[in-house]
């Protein structure tokens, strides 16, 4: 089981709970995969977890193209 926590720092706590309320009904189980994401202040929390390497990576990824898009979106 692979598994790993990221946090990604908002300057503005209203962009981040945006970007939250945009992401929260991607969260839950995938195939191989599940991620959970929670709001703290200007703080994003991201927790992965997958039963392989590959699929870990592929949803990091694609957490990570979710997250930059809401940003862009933001700007």
């Amino acid at each position: 089981m692979y598994s790993g926590s990221f946090r990604f720092r908002f300057e503005d706590p209203t962009k981040a709970e945006i970007v939250y309320s945009a992401l929260k009904p991607e969260e839950g189980q995938g195939i191989r995969n599940e991620a959970k994401i929670y709001l703290k202040g200007e703080e994003l929390l991201l927790r992965l977890e997958a039963e392989d390497l590959t699929s870990f990576r592929a949803s990091l990824n694609a957490w990570l193209r979710f997250i930059k898009i809401c940003e862009e979106v933001l700007e």
